[in-house]
């Protein structure tokens, strides 16, 4: 049965809350260390929210396929997840972020902020708010100490009885999945950089940038929407550690 919950989250204006999608893209990109942080190029034309209707075919004729001679049938079904497997681990995921959102209910309806939820949105704005190339995320916490008091508070909680028997710590890994409107913000900064790879080949293609040119700019235009969840990421691990 459909749990009815509401969302405690301090909401930016450009952050909307929805549940669209439950797939998840990992983009890696290299940069440059330097020794002064570097500002980001304004890249504002790349970032405008738009709706893609870019669609990719894949050409079937040339496609290939391998007898394997070395693996029998049933080394196979003892050796990979099947169907059913990755049935009950999207069914597990779900019942745990849906009991925590009960919890977080159960907060608001007795009057309190979730603090678990507010720790976490905390965290991410911080790592949201980085407008430089930062691939450490502890230089956040030596900067500004509200963060490292929130890694703390969230470091007991996570090590606390409160969403089921073993506290928050069934949440790691799902928690862009409990916070809604961090995980369409993500979602939404994939789509970004998805756009911005494409304007940039475009230019390419056009004798606007050379090679190098254009793997530069790709970087530096991705950055500023990859950076932010790869920092959030560090920012969670942190305080997931056990003493």
């Amino acid at each position: 049965m459909p749990i009815s919950f509401k969302v405690s989250q301090k909401l930016t204006p450009s952050m909307i809350i929805a549940n669209d999608s439950n797939h998840s893209n990992c983009s890696t990109f290299g940069v440059e260390q330097t020794s002064q942080p570097k500002r980001l190029l304004d890249f504002a034309r790349r970032s405008k929210s738009k709706k893609s209707s870019r669609k990719v075919r894949f050409n079937e004729s040339r496609n290939k396929s391998y007898d394997n001679k070395t693996t029998v049938a049933d080394e196979t079904n003892r050796t990979w997840y099947a169907r059913q497997d990755y049935e009950k681990f999207r069914n597990h995921n779900t019942a745990v972020v849906e009991k925590a959102w009960e919890f977080e209910c159960q907060e608001e309806d007795c009057g309190r902020t979730c603090v678990f939820t507010q720790l976490l949105v905390d965290l991410y704005h911080a790592a949201r708010a980085v407008n430089y190339q930062l691939s450490d995320a502890s230089i956040l916490l030596e900067k500004t100490p509200k963060n490292r008091q929130r890694i703390k508070e969230l470091k007991k909680l996570y090590n606390k009885k409160g969403s089921s028997k073993d506290g928050w710590m069934d949440l790691i890994g799902l928690e862009c999945h409990f916070l809604l409107s961090v995980k369409e913000d993500a979602r939404r900064q994939r789509m970004a950089v998805q756009d911005n790879v494409q304007d940039v080949q475009d230019e390419y293609k056009k004798g606007l940038w050379n090679e190098s040119e254009m793997y530069f700019e790709m970087r530096e235009s991705c950055l500023n929407h990859s950076q932010a969840m790869g920092l959030f990421g560090q920012l969670l691990a942190m305080a997931q550690q056990q003493d």
